[in-house]
C-alpha cells in the first residue's frame, strides 16, 4: 500500500522543466534566413524569369569548413555553462565574447547545415553569407538553382528583449528590392524567445549584447552596492 501511494505522489510530481542548450536558440538565425530564401522565392514566383536570372544562380558557394568542430563545441559549451551558472548564481563574471569562428563552430554540427551558412564578423557587423539549394521548393524552374547571398545582422539588447533582425540583404551579388528589405527587415528572429522562461529569466539578467571588436559580447548586469 504504500509502496502504491509513493508511485502515485511520483507520478503527480511536475516533470522537470529540461533547459534548453545555448546553442538551441541560435538555430533561429539559421531557420530566419532560409525563411528569407523562401520570400525570395515567393518573389521569383510573382517577377519569376527575370527574378530567377537575377537572384539565383546554378553554381552553389563553398563554405568554409571546421576542423575538430565536436571537440571545438564541446569548449563552447563549457565555456557558456560556466557564464551561465555564474549570472544564475549572482556572481556576475566579465563578459562572454564568442567570436564568428566560435559561431560557426556551432553552425557546423547542425545537421544539413555545415556547408549553408557562415558567419563573419567584420567592422563591427555580423554577417552571414549563406548558400540554400532551391530544389525543394516545388517550382520546376529552380530546379539545380541556388541562392547564394550575404545578409548584414543587427544583434542587440533592446529594453531586456534580444533583438535580432536583417540590416541588409544581397542575393547573388544584387541587393533585394527596398519593399522586401523593408518587410524583412521588421522581423525580429527572436520573437519567440519569451516561450522559454528559462532563458528569459537568463537573458533578463544581461545589460547588453553587442557586435564589437570582432565578436558577439554578453555583459552581464551589474547589481551596484549601496552607499
Amino acid at each position: 500500500m504504500a509502496v502504491g501511494n509513493l508511485d502515485a505522489s511520483a507520478a503527480m510530481e511536475p516533470a522537470v522543466r529540461k533547459k534548453r542548450r545555448w546553442w538551441f536558440y541560435a538555430i533561429w538565425i539559421v531557420v530566419g534566413l532560409l525563411l528569407v530564401a523562401g520570400v525570395l522565392v515567393v518573389l521569383g514566383v510573382r517577377y519569376w524569369n527575370s527574378a530567377i536570372r537575377t537572384y539565383t544562380t546554378t553554381q552553389s558557394v563553398v563554405v568554409p569548413a571546421i576542423e575538430n568542430p565536436a571537440a571545438k563545441q564541446e569548449q563552447l559549451k563549457a565555456k557558456w555553462s560556466a557564464f551561465r551558472k555564474d549570472i544564475e548564481a549572482d556572481r556576475p563574471p566579465p563578459p562572454l565574447r564568442l567570436t564568428a569562428d566560435d559561431l560557426n563552430v556551432f553552425l557546423s554540427n547542425l545537421p544539413g547545415m555545415s556547408n549553408r551558412v557562415h558567419l563573419v564578423i567584420t567592422n563591427d557587423q555580423l554577417q552571414a553569407h549563406f548558400s540554400v539549394p532551391l530544389d525543394r521548393s516545388g517550382q520546376k524552374q529552380l530546379r539545380g538553382r541556388h541562392l547564394n547571398g550575404v545578409a548584414t545582422l543587427r544583434l542587440s539588447l533592446q529594453d531586456g528583449w534580444p533583438v535580432l533582425n536583417v540590416a541588409s540583404l544581397d542575393a547573388n551579388g544584387q541587393p533585394i528590392p527596398r519593399w522586401l528589405q523593408g518587410r524583412i527587415g521588421r522581423q525580429n528572429f527572436f520573437k519567440d524567445i519569451h516561450r522559454d522562461m528559462d532563458t528569459m529569466e537568463f537573458v533578463q539578467r544581461l545589460d547588453n549584447i553587442e557586435v564589437k571588436d570582432g565578436a558577439v559580447i554578453f555583459t552581464p548586469y551589474v547589481v551596484q552596492p549601496a552607499e
